[in-house]
């Protein structure tokens, strides 16, 4: 388990520059409806794979932040999407 562990820990700057990017889009004003919509599904989507991963390869504090992203209110996902970008 040790070995796996430390290749997804090897993984984490990829997802790191992903939510940077994500985080990135989030502040940006001119966003149509549907772009928002593709951007909140595509948080969601990266939320839950390290909220799962992070379970699996014994990371519970990105579980934890993963989730509260993946349940939170709308208005809520940026400050949390910066706090699993810290945690990651």
């Amino acid at each position: 388990m040790d070995e796996l562990r430390a290749l997804y820990r090897t993984l984490l700057p990829e997802h790191r520059d992903r939510l940077c990017a994500l985080r990135s889009r989030v502040r940006a004003e001119a966003l149509s409806d549907d772009a928002r919509e593709a951007l909140r599904a595509e948080i969601l989507r990266d939320a839950h794979t390290l909220k799962g991963s992070g379970g699996q390869f014994g990371f519970p504090e990105i579980t934890d932040a993963a989730l509260a992203l993946r349940q939170a209110a709308p208005e809520a996902r940026p400050a949390l999407l910066d706090a699993l970008y810290q945690v990651i």
